[in-house]
């Protein structure tokens, strides 16, 4: 029997910089044994921080302790069995991936936004 792979997601959470990300592909039928693997659809330098764990003959566990800017993108779940290979994929949207830093001398702190979407400019002005 082909595996079928129970629907999941990285939820509603508004994931920022830094958070903890994790989901779970479970293959919930399908002939044993089962080989489950995760794809990434993004830059390369994301796998750095990327860990996955096979948990009893049927599950895979997905983590990213922090979440950085190249983190965002789909995740891929494959699961290969002797009667057919099938997937599923989950979207992860970091917010906040986009931070502009100035820093100048004798002026007070300023927030902005910047003309490009989900950017945002911080200038912290110290004092000398």
């Amino acid at each position: 029997m082909a595996p079928v792979i129970g629907p999941f997601s990285f939820g509603d959470h508004e994931y920022t910089l830094g958070m903890s990300a994790q989901i779970n592909c479970i293959v919930i039928e399908g002939d044993l044994p089962i080989e489950i693997s995760w794809t990434f659809h993004g830059p390369s330098s994301a796998m750095a921080g990327i860990d996955t764990l096979k948990v009893g003959s049927r599950s895979s566990v997905l983590n990213i302790d922090s979440v950085g800017a190249d983190h965002a993108g789909n995740y891929t779940c494959i699961a290969r069995n002797s009667a057919a290979v099938r997937n599923y994929t989950a979207t992860l949207s970091v917010y906040g991936s986009r931070f502009i830093h100035f820093r100048y001398t004798a002026l007070p702190t300023l927030w902005g936004r910047s003309s490009l979407p989900g950017t945002f400019i911080h200038k912290s002005l110290d004092r000398l």
